[in-house]
C-alpha cells in the first residue's frame, strides 16, 4: 500500500526498476494488481491505456482496471464513497467488454465484476488471473 509497504519497484537503496514496454507491460500489471499493489497496477497500466486507440474494447478493459485498482486503494483508506463511485464506472466499463478481449489477456470479467463488488463489501479483493 503506498505509505504502508516499501514500493515493490524500487530497489532497496532507491533505484527505481524499469518498467517492462510494449506487450509486457499487460502482464506486468496484471500481476502487480493480483499481488496487491494496487498503485503500481494503475501506473503501468495508465502507460498502456494511453497507446491504446481510443473507443476500443482493450482500451475499455484497460480503464476497468485502472478504476478497480483505485476502488480498491479508496476502500483500503477508508474511503467508501470514492470506493463505491470508482467501482461503480469500473463495473459500467467491465460490462461494455466483449468476453474475448478480457479473456484474451486472461481475464474473466464477470468474475471480476462479482468479486469487485464483493471485495467493496469486506470480501477477499479480486484477483485478475487466479494465482495457481
Amino acid at each position: 500500500m503506498p505509505g504502508l509497504d516499501p514500493h515493490p519497484l524500487k530497489h532497496p537503496r532507491g533505484h527505481q526498476a524499469p518498467s517492462p514496454a510494449g506487450a509486457e507491460r499487460w502482464p506486468y500489471a496484471l500481476d502487480l494488481f493480483d499481488h496487491g499493489y494496487l498503485w503500481e497496477a494503475h501506473e503501468v497500466l495508465e502507460q498502456v491505456w494511453k497507446e491504446l486507440p481510443q473507443r476500443t474494447p482493450e482500451r475499455d478493459l484497460a480503464q476497468a482496471i485502472i478504476l478497480a485498482a483505485a476502488s480498491l486503494l479508496k476502500a483500503h483508506l477508508g474511503d467508501d464513497r470514492s470506493a463505491k463511485a470508482l467501482c461503480t464506472r469500473a463495473v459500467s466499463l467491465l460490462l461494455r467488454v466483449p468476453p474475448a478481449t478480457a479473456r484474451a489477456h486472461g481475464i474473466d470479467a464477470l468474475r471480476l465484476v462479482a468479486d469487485l463488488e464483493r471485495a467493496l463489501r469486506g470480501g477477499a479483493w479480486p484477483q485478475l488471473r487466479p494465482l495457481s
